[in-house]
Parts: structure tokens; sequence; C-alpha cells
């Protein structure tokens, strides 16, 4: 059996770790382990991982500070390079470092997608512009249609996803209060067909709504010392 490479330009995975994550994917959706393992390698290689880090430390030269998801956005990047979505939306853009990993997988699907991504930017990140994350290739890219909407998030999101009707994926990463949580998922629910929920160790709003709901649903967490619980509904 191969080795896993333990390390990509910005992320240090476990072997623990990556093998979970092959299991989920087969677990979930029936995957071959041989499929998700290719992917995997894909992402560890990606280019965009240098161009992220040296945003990020534009924003924390220290790089003390896990600014949004990280170690997680595999589960959202392999989810979209298998299912290829052709609508995805998210809640809480901020700098923009999921949504540079949501834009490259679209963009290696090859195929025509919208992602809408919501969300302000925080106050402690005033002095940099929204989804500062995100490479201009990306950012406006041929054939993936990539809409930011600096908005209250409560009020624009009921309204987009009426607007949208269907949605691949819905990704739930702004305010991670039990009540907006769980808010968010219930405007989703109806037009989503996956689910991705940040932080869900944060409340028991993930735990609640699958068992309100009766719905499957999975997590995965990373194995380090920056706890961060990646919720999957389906």
């Amino acid at each position: 059996m191969s080795e896993w490479p333990l390390f990509s330009r910005m992320f240090s995975y476990s072997t623990e770790e990556l093998y979970s994550i092959e299991r989920m994917f087969e677990n979930i959706w029936g995957v071959s382990p041989a499929i998700t393992r290719e992917l995997i390698f894909e992402f560890l290689d990606l280019r965009l991982h240098d161009f992220v880090e040296k945003r990020r430390r534009k924003i924390d030269p220290a790089m003390v500070t896990d600014w949004g998801v990280h170690k997680e956005i595999i589960i959202i990047y392999l989810t979209i390079r298998m299912m290829k979505p052709k609508v995805i939306v998210e809640t809480g853009t901020g700098v923009g470092i999921s949504d540079a990993y949501i834009l490259q997988a679209l963009a290696r699907n090859g195929v025509p997608a919208e992602f809408h991504s919501l969300g302000v930017q925080s106050l402690n990140l005033r002095d940099f512009p929204i989804a500062y994350c995100v490479p201009d290739e990306l950012r406006y890219h041929s054939f993936v249609k990539y809409t930011q909407y600096p908005v209250v998030i409560q009020r624009a999101v009921p309204e987009l996803l009426d607007d949208l009707g269907d949605v691949d994926i819905f990704f739930h990463d702004s305010d991670h209060c039990g009540e907006n949580m769980y808010w968010e998922l219930e405007q989703a629910l109806p037009h989503s067909d996956i689910l991705f929920v940040h932080d869900v160790h944060t409340n028991d709003a993930f735990l609640r709504f699958i068992e309100d709901y009766g719905l499957r649903g999975v997590m995965f967490e990373r194995k380090d010392p920056v706890r961060s619980i990646l919720g999957v509904i389906f």
C-alpha cells in the first residue's frame, strides 16, 4: 500500500485522517476508495495552496489564527469533484478560503456551474477585501459564475434560495450560534441535495436538525489541537 503524503503546501493530514476520508465517501455514497484517493492526491498537489497561504500570511503573519475552513475543505472539494454540482450556495464568505477551493473544484470539473456566496467581512478583517483569498483566475473563470453578496445573510438567504429553486450543495459557514445554524438548515433543506455545516461542535443544532427531520448525517473531525467538525447531511 502506497504511503500517504502527509503534507501539502498548506495542510498537514495524518494517515488516520486520510483513511477516514476514504471510509466516509465509501459509506455515504459508495465511492471506491481508489477514486477518493486519486482525488485526495489531486487536492494535496493543488497550486492554489501557495496563493492562499501567501494571502493568509498577509492577514496573519504569525499564522496563529485559524481563519475559516481549512483542513475540512478537502471534504467539500472531493464532493464537488465527485458529484459535479451545477449550483452551490455558501453563507459566511469572510476572507474566502473556502470560496477559493470550491471554485477550484468547480473549475476542475469543466462544466458550467454557479457559486453564490453570501456574507460580509468581519470587523477585525476590515483592512482586507471580502473573498481576499480567491485568485482572479477563479473569481472570473470562463464557465464558473461566482457571485458574492455582501449582505446580511438572514435577509438574503430565503429570497436567494427561492430564486434559485434547486441547489445541489448548501454550505453553512456563517454565524455558528445554534439558532442561526438551525434556521439556515431549515431554509436550505427544501432546496438542497447536500448540506454542509461547519463547526457543528459549537452547539447541538446539527444533531437536533437531523433528528427532527429524520435525516442522515455524518461528521468529519480534524485530528489536531484546533477542534473543528464539519457536518454533512445527505
